[in-house]
């Protein structure tokens, strides 16, 4: 029987209604300011996706589980385990379908629900209850038809996880908000009724650092790129003025790297088999995601802060600039180890990620004048500099607006000595070293403004 089968959780037949496509936001309390999604919503819903053009039957039992328990922002009547094998039901159906307006925005009564329930504002002892809810099974159900027919949902996505991974955990609360937040990055450029700011993004920001604080790993970062896009430039400043790019990126993406390369150098076959679902981003409870998530997070980062035109996003990595450069030649070391590299979801996408990586790393040293005299000289992966080297003869005969001299001095570029260039990570030398000794990696390089 497939676990996935929502028609067995039908039982008893809904009355047919249109659903709403007025804007939504989220009102006081967190809770979004509109009424919940009926059942003859979801009717609705269903008829709309059985029509020749919109593809496959959407999966009523998943969106009415998650509409129903996710409205509730503070208490949600849910466990992490229950929400995670539904949202990954209607994930898998969202990823079927194409991923633009046509696609994405029918279904925007979810996604400001979902998003409502990710930043509301909650006290740091209502955010450590709804971890506890998230953590442990305390669901409970009315005695009722409506409440059987939850119950029923309940148990058939708890059963579903547990066949899916052969074996039953008490919870999956962390699995549960990094598909939360990748589906959201996915789907939010792509609705219209979604409010991406309902209140004061200092607020939004902070309540972004608690589930950071709360869940910790890397599920947190992928939606933040995105909701410091489509915020705009009051967003941006928010981010910028509390650091959120430290805590909830820079930070997370190396403690994911270092997890990574603790456990393939294990000599123990379970724990480097467990190290592969990682590499490939196939293990549901992983506090970090795969390669490939980790590489899509820091290359969103920097095309974000590195945009021609706009010179004030830099200021999104400023401070941070030495570790980002360095994390993107960690990457590419890591990506030659055979373990990590088996785990990329092609040959074509390990090649994509190669390039991705070096360009964005040439284009953040060529853009942040970090090959000058007076900056820390950092040894890098050989990828990156042929990059470096392909982007100045580029601009040779374009002009240059960095004259400077040579020399170790002070080179009149107006940021000697003021503290703005931060070192990077301590261990990063001895990390390539390591990496080229036991893997055979190419020699690392340093660069330099001629």
């Amino acid at each position: 029987m497939d676990i996935f089968d929502d028609t067995l959780l039908r039982r008893r037949p809904m009355a047919r209604h249109h659903c709403s496509a007025t804007r939504t936001a989220v009102g006081a309390g967190g809770r979004p300011a509109r009424h919940r999604t009926s059942r003859a919503s979801t009717s609705a819903l269903a008829e709309v996706a059985q029509s020749v053009d919109m593809g496959p039957l959407i999966p009523i039992a998943s969106y009415n589980y998650l509409n129903d328990s996710l409205s509730n922002t503070k208490n949600p009547n849910a466990c992490g385990t229950t929400l995670l094998c539904a949202l990954m039901d209607f994930g898998r159906f969202i990823h079927m379908r194409p991923l633009n307006n046509a696609g994405v925005s029918k279904y925007d009564a979810l996604w400001t629900t979902i998003y409502g329930f990710l930043i509301a504002e909650r006290t740091d002892d209502e955010f450590q209850t709804l971890k506890d809810r998230l953590y442990v099974c305390s669901c409970s159900f009315e005695q009722d038809m409506e409440g059987e027919e939850k119950r029923a949902m309940h148990e058939r996505f708890k059963e579903g996880l547990v066949e899916r991974n052969s074996s039953e955990k008490p919870n999956h609360a962390y699995a549960f908000m990094s598909v939360l937040c990748g589906l959201l990055s996915s789907v939010l450029p792509h609705t219209k009724d979604v409010c991406f700011m309902p209140f004061d993004p200092d607020r939004m920001v902070k309540t972004l650092l608690q589930w950071q604080r709360c869940i910790g790993g890397t599920a947190i970062l992928n939606v933040l790129s995105i909701i410091t896009y489509l915020g705009g430039p009051s967003m941006m400043k928010s981010v910028i003025d509390m650091d959120a790019m430290r805590f909830i990126v820079i930070q997370p993406l190396r403690a994911a790297l270092d997890k990574m390369m603790a456990t393939f150098e294990k000599p123990s076959s379970k724990i480097r088999a467990r190290t592969a679902k990682r590499a490939r981003g196939t293990d549901v409870d992983g506090e970090y995601g795969g390669i490939e998530s980790l590489y899509v997070a820091l290359d969103r980062l920097l095309k974000h802060a590195l945009k021609d035109s706009i010179e004030a996003n830099q200021q999104l990595i400023e401070g941070l600039e030495m570790q980002a450069l360095q994390l993107c030649s960690i990457m590419l070391y890591l990506l030659r180890v055979p373990m990590i590299e088996r785990g990329v979801s092609s040959g074509e996408m390990c090649v994509l990620m190669k390039n991705a990586l070096a360009r964005d790393a040439s284009f953040m040293i060529y853009k942040l004048d970090m090959d000058l005299p007076c900056r820390p000289r950092v040894l890098l992966h050989p990828a990156i500099k042929e990059a470096y080297d392909k982007r100045v003869r580029e601009q040779q005969g374009v002009g240059d607006r960095r004259q400077v001299k040579g020399g170790s001095g002070p080179c009149g570029c107006g940021a000697c000595g003021d503290g703005k260039w931060r070192s990077g990570y301590d261990d990063y030398e001895a990390l390539v070293k390591r990496f080229c000794n036991k893997y055979r990696g190419p020699k690392p390089r340093y660069i330099s403004r001629k």
